[in-house]
């Protein structure tokens, strides 16, 4: 139990204390009676509690009980990642880095929004492009990526719905939803599950479309083991766009998704 480890760290602190201690300083250990006493006082009593795991952090938080989006663009969910994959220059071959993908998507439709480059983010380039994509018609990806189809996604949000991450909450955001008439969304931090629609879109394209090619890092770098994703890395960058566009505008809409149907 809890209050068991809490003695055996009693104990043992006391033990390596007295090391240094001659016979008639040493400490005693405290009996059982004595430590629960301490406990009970109110400014002691986080002392037996532990930080709570995702899972219990999700149990344990608040309950939401909005209603699910039930039009296109009545709720549009923000966030971005670096995608788990390296890309060369077509010219050279010398690897470019990961992709970063800041992206917006629809909770009614699933549809997509997204910026994709290899910085780090940031309002005035990630953030504001991925938005104007959202906002505008979308161009003819059939000429720029050869696309079968069209992808008319466009149109001004009721809300957004973002973490507290710094880019989505900078002042430069702000403004810009305000001016639009935009409702902004704040979720706590450290709470991905409220937005898990766009989180589950992330791990799709980690799964559904990276893993298993050359330059795959994985979610989790240390079961790599002796591969090395930078060294193996052989997809440019203008393949990569169009084998992710083929994904978003060809296949993504039209596979089932969690709530909805397929078009």
């Amino acid at each position: 139990s809890s209050f068991d480890d809490l003695m055996t760290d009693i104990t043992n602190a006391i033990a390596v204390e007295n090391r240094l201690r001659s016979k008639n300083e040493k400490l005693e250990i405290p009996d059982t009676s004595s430590i629960r006493r301490r406990l009970a006082k109110p400014e002691n009593s986080t002392v037996l509690k532990r930080n709570l795991s995702k899972r219990e952090q999700k149990n344990s938080g608040e309950v939401h009980t909005k209603e699910k989006a039930t039009r296109p663009l009545e709720v549009v969910q923000l966030d971005s990642t670096s995608l788990p994959f390296f890309v060369v220059d077509e010219v050279d071959g010398m690897p470019l880095g990961r992709p970063y993908l800041t992206a917006g998507q629809d909770e009614a439709t699933r549809m997509l929004c997204w910026y994709m480059n290899f910085g780090s983010g940031g309002y005035d380039e990630s953030i504001m492009l991925m938005m104007q994509q959202l906002i505008l018609p979308s161009p003819d990806y059939r000429e720029l990526y050869e696309t079968k189809n069209l992808y008319p996604v466009c149109g001004i949000p009721e809300t957004v719905v973002t973490d507290q991450g710094r880019d989505f909450i900078s002042k430069s955001m702000k403004q810009a939803l305000t001016a639009l008439g935009i409702i902004h969304d704040q979720n706590p931090a450290w709470r991905p599950w409220l937005k898990g629609i766009i989180e589950r879109y992330f791990r799709t394209i980690a799964t559904k479309l990276l893993k298993g090619n050359p330059g795959y890092t994985g979610t989790n770098p240390q079961m790599l083991g002796d591969y090395d994703p930078l060294k193996d890395a052989v997809v440019s960058y203008k393949a990569f766009m169009q084998i992710f566009h083929i994904f978003v505008v060809d296949i993504y809409p039209y596979t089932d998704h969690r709530g909805i149907d397929p078009i």
